[in-house]
């Protein structure tokens, strides 16, 4: 009885085998390859892009870049710049300059609000050199920026780079890739999970986790993701049990 039913199993299991590989390789063969859409030529235009891509409802893509621009605080990399790509009929893209950084950026990806804003991170700058949170909105006249929080250091968070995501509402959530406790990490902090709330025009910033090595650290090699019951998910760029990272949950 066990031999049948294990051969059975194995007969069930082959024919599964063959249906996914029948599958995977005729979506393998759909795909019709990469396409460059744009490459940066730096200087005004940017140069090394960073973290995600947002795409509107027209099709057009918005991000940033690490390098680039054209203001002189950041020295001959220059300070980073937020850029859109739209889509032409013949199937080039244009690259349009939202804004150039005016200090030391490294940046992570950018997410739209609702009525042309775009909300983005700074791993450097700000009044304490420490990265902020910023908003671009658009008027009239372009593009004008607004600084939300400004990262201090030390338990507050530094290098808040991963990408923001929204809230319930307006409020977004984000992690540093250091501080928080500083006792850990050789001193600079493994790194924090933040949230940012707004009360009409002023923003408010709670720390809601201080990591450690044992629980992981560096938590900004991407964004967090948030499930219904409003978990938060992440990864670390290390610690952990063994020293090389971990996938956690944030339950609130």
């Amino acid at each position: 009885m066990y031999f049948r039913t294990r051969k059975s199993t194995l007969v069930r299991n082959a024919y599964c085998a063959l249906a996914i590989a029948a599958v995977v390789c005729i979506t393998a063969s759909a795909w019709a390859g990469e396409t460059v859409l744009y490459s940066f030529p730096g200087g005004a235009n940017g140069a090394f892009p960073t973290g995600i891509l947002a795409m509107d409802s027209s099709g057009n893509l918005y991000g940033a870049t690490n390098q680039g621009g054209v203001h002189g605080n950041c020295a001959a990399g220059f300070c980073g710049i937020v850029f859109e790509l739209s889509p032409n009929a013949g199937g080039s893209w244009t690259e349009t300059v939202l804004y150039t950084f005016q200090g030391t950026t490294d940046g992570g990806g950018v997410i739209l609000g609702a009525g042309d804003t775009i909300f983005g991170t700074t791993g450097y700058g700000g009044s304490a050199g420490a990265g902020n949170v910023w908003q671009l909105s658009h008027s009239g006249s372009g593009w004008t920026v607004s600084v939300l929080y400004d990262f201090q250091g030390a338990t507050d968070g530094t290098f808040p780079s991963s990408t923001l995501i929204f809230g319930a509402h307006t409020d977004l959530y984000g992690a540093t890739g250091e501080g928080g406790n500083t006792k850990d990490c050789n001193g600079v902090g493994c790194g924090t999970i933040f949230h940012l709330s707004r009360s009409g025009s002023t923003w408010s910033k709670k720390t809601l986790f201080r990591f450690n090595e044992t629980d992981g650290k560096e938590p900004v090699n991407s964004g967090l993701i948030k499930d219904s019951a409003g978990n938060l998910y992440g990864i670390t760029g290390g610690g952990g049990s063994s020293g090389d990272g971990v996938v956690f949950q944030f339950t609130p």
